[in-house]
């Protein structure tokens, strides 16, 4: 887990779906979550989210940053 940084900010998105095989290539569908304030937030669902599809090893999740967000901090 990524220790909480109160001096953080922006807003992540958990993004992912399952993939059509596994060249992870083509997704066959995907979710888009957030926004979260923090990462621990986006972490937090990350790994529900993961776990929710550990039995498919098609299926990937990520976190990501809103850029615009950070660079302006």
């Amino acid at each position: 887990m990524t220790p909480w940084d109160p001096t953080e900010n922006g807003r992540y998105w958990v993004i992912g779906g399952r993939y059509t095989d596994l060249t992870f290539q083509h997704r066959s569908w995907s979710e888009v979550m957030g926004p979260f304030a923090s990462r621990y937030d986006a972490e937090a669902c990350w790994r529900k989210v993961s776990f929710l599809y550990t039995h498919d090893a098609r299926v990937r999740f990520t976190i990501a940053q809103d850029v615009a967000v950070a660079q302006a901090a």
